[in-house]
């Protein structure tokens, strides 16, 4: 049971949830695996990085997600339909202010980074502070209370969820990430990137993906689309990205601007739906190699780097 606010007893450290739910939502039944074929975070705790943990948190995760439900007035809710799977969460969490969940983004920070390595739909619509004292009594459960961005989205719902062979690749981005060691364009594309994958509106999703790879490889103002082009298609073979072709990127540029208003991701026919995976996979692979290889960091501290290394296009 938890104490009442003003009963409880000094807090002594938090920890940051954020809940992945319904992840086989897009797999038929007869397809999913079995419970012991699942990886091993679903059935166990398992280390990421320092504080940072992934696991099923058996025993919890059911108050996490009714913790973070509106209570309504007079009203009970729906039976919950769907499972949840494992959460990403961080042990003794800063709290300098108790209320603010994850105050320094250390754990969306993690999420993002586990988009690299494959996109799933983990978000922070069920994301809570679990608030402790001394012996480790579990006195509270904070609901983060974000309002913008709070689900995320992806592209291919039959691969929604961390393997056991993920998990190497996302300790590696986590150990090297350091956002005061990188120049403005990667964090702008960063940005653009997790703001993306929050989006479920095509019109909107596709062109902050595009976004996000000019914003690392835009100079001038002119032949902006040889500079996307010619540029990430060099970008791309240089770090061993995915195979992708010159037409390829130049229909993924042009289609930004002609995609139907307000349809969904699974509205894409399908050769939208392969560009559309191709550019994001080209650009996630982009962005691992910002993070992982210095040498690829580099070329966008400036725009003369960016010119004598992918080529100068004026």
């Amino acid at each position: 049971m938890h104490e009442p606010l003003g009963l409880r007893r000094p807090v002594d450290h938090v920890t940051d949830v954020a809940l992945m739910m319904d992840c086989f939502a897009g797999v038929p039944d007869e397809e999913r695996p079995a419970f012991g074929a699942l990886p091993l975070h679903f059935r166990e705790e398992v280390a990421i990085h320092g504080n940072l943990y992934i696991g099923p948190l058996t025993g919890l995760k059911e108050d996490i997600y009714d913790a973070c439900q509106p209570r309504g007035h007079n009203w009970v809710e729906p039976h919950r339909a769907f499972p949840i799977e494992y959460g990403m969460y961080r042990r003794r969490a800063p709290m300098d202010n108790l209320w603010v969940w994850d105050q320094d983004q250390g754990l969306q920070t993690c999420m993002t980074l586990s988009r690299l390595v494959r996109p799933t739909s983990i978000g922070v619509r069920c994301a809570a502070r679990l608030i402790f004292d001394a012996d480790d009594n579990l006195m509270e459960i904070a609901p983060a209370n974000l309002d913008i961005g709070v689900r995320a989205w992806v592209a291919d719902e039959s691969r929604n969820w961390l393997r056991d062979e993920d998990l190497p690749r996302l300790r590696r981005l986590v150990d090297r990430f350091d956002p005061e060691v990188l120049s403005s364009r990667p964090q702008r594309a960063f940005w653009f990137f997790e703001h993306a994958c929050r989006t479920l509106w095509i019109d909107v999703r596709w062109p902050l993906m595009t976004i996000a790879l000019e914003a690392l490889v835009h100079t001038d103002r002119r032949h902006s689309t040889r500079q996307f082009v010619e540029r990430i298609l060099t970008l791309s073979g240089r770090i061993g990205g995915p195979e992708v072709s010159e037409d390829e990127l130049r229909e993924i540029y042009d289609r930004r601007s002609h995609l139907a208003h307000g349809a969904g991701l699974g509205a894409l026919d399908a050769e939208a739906r392969r560009l559309y995976l191709k550019m994001e996979a080209v650009l996630r692979r982009i962005l691992e190699a910002i993070v992982l290889e210095p040498a690829t960091a580099a070329i966008f501290e400036d725009e003369a780097n960016i010119r004598r290394e992918l080529g100068d296009i004026r």
